[in-house]
This record gives structure tokens, C-alpha cells and sequence, in this order.
């Protein structure tokens, strides 16, 4: 899907075929950080929030985003290594909320981040997961940024934990840490 965002600009949101799995790695990582998605509707897409938001001003943005057209949902995925700080600029919790805030203050992505549907948070973790333990605060506050553009649920049911691994049985979505592989994949929409 390729979508106008005005006369000289291009929003890339790229497809991901319903029941088709898609690696997806942030462009700058030095952890090598990816999630592996499975679509399970014919309307999924997926950006590098960098390319379609306008100059984030040197502040870290999330490193992706899938929106469900069909669902209305859109799912913020920031990728990190094993130890999640939650600190200054590496925050995942404010990278996601900035990029919510830049999506509501652009005239040409607004719609996408206000809609009427679901929106999730992904912080993905490859092998092993440390959360650090002053992440109330910062989750919280995520939390009411997603409330506030119309998502329903308790912080855990909105902000979930990802933990990639190379093989697991299965996934539970109903616990607040999801642990996923290339057999159980992050599956969007995720509702």
C-alpha cells in the first residue's frame, strides 16, 4: 500500500499477505534485533515509523509499526536487546509515546493513531528478556498515552513484553510477557 501523503511524498506501509510470516529487523540495529509477524488478516501493513514521521528533532522514534486496516488496529513494536533500559533516550516506553504523539500531531497520520480501533505495545527482546525493575512509572504513562487515543484494557493487556526465542510450543497472548518464535510468531492483528 502505497498512500499519498501529499504531492512530493510517498507513505511506504508495505504488505504482509494474510498468513505469510515477515522477519522484521530495525535498519539500525547493533543487537540484531527482529520480531517475526504472522498476518491473519488480508489488510496488515507494516512501516519504519522513521521513513513516513516527519523529522523526529534527534529523539528516538519506535523502530516499527503495523497497522491493520481491517481491524483498525495499530501495533507499535520497538525492538531492543536483552537489557530493556528505561533511561533517557533508550526508554522504549517514550520512544513509543513520542512516536504516538508525532503520528497525532502530523495532519497526513493522525487518522491512522485516533482511529476508532485497538492499539498495542511491543518491546521485543532477542533470547532473553531483563525487564528492569523501575518500569512502572514509564509503562503507566504509555499506558494513558494508549487510553487516550481510544485503546481498551489493562496495561498489561495493551503493553506487552516480547521475548523471541528459537523454538517454543506455544503463546499465551493473556500473560504480559509473550514468548514467540518462527513456530509461534506475533500474530497481527493481534486482538
Amino acid at each position: 500500500m502505497k498512500k499519498k501523503q501529499n504531492s512530493n511524498q510517498v507513505m511506504p506501509f508495505i504488505p504482509i499477505n494474510n498468513g505469510n510470516k515477515k522477519k522484521l529487523m530495525d535498519k539500525h540495529s547493533a543487537v540484531n534485533a527482529y520480531v517475526i509477524v504472522k498476518a491473519v488478516d488480508d489488510e496488515v501493513y507494516f512501516a519504519y515509523p522513521e521513513d513516513i514521521i516527519p523529522a523526529s528533532n534527534g529523539q528516538k522514534i519506535t523502530d516499527l509499526l503495523i497497522h491493520c486496516r481491517n481491524q483498525d488496529e495499530v501495533d507499535f513494536i520497538e525492538l531492543k536487546g536483552a537489557n530493556i533500559s528505561c533511561n533517557g533516550q533508550d526508554n522504549p516506553f517514550e520512544q513509543i509515546r513520542r512516536t504516538i504523539n508525532a503520528m497525532r500531531d502530523s495532519e497526513d497520520l493522525r487518522d491512522i493513531v485516533t482511529g476508532k480501533g485497538q492499539k498495542y505495545a511491543f518491546i521485543v527482546s532477542p533470547e532473553r528478556q531483563a525487564i528492569p525493575k523501575n518500569i512502572s512509572t514509564p509503562k503507566r504513562v504509555l499506558w494513558k498515552t494508549l487510553k487516550a487515543i481510544g485503546s481498551e484494557g489493562s496495561q498489561d493487556e495493551l503493553i506487552k513484553m516480547v521475548k523471541m526465542v528459537p523454538k517454543v510450543n506455544c503463546m499465551d497472548k493473556t500473560k504480559p510477557q509473550l514468548i514467540c518464535s518462527n513456530d509461534f510468531p506475533l500474530e497481527m492483528p493481534f486482538q
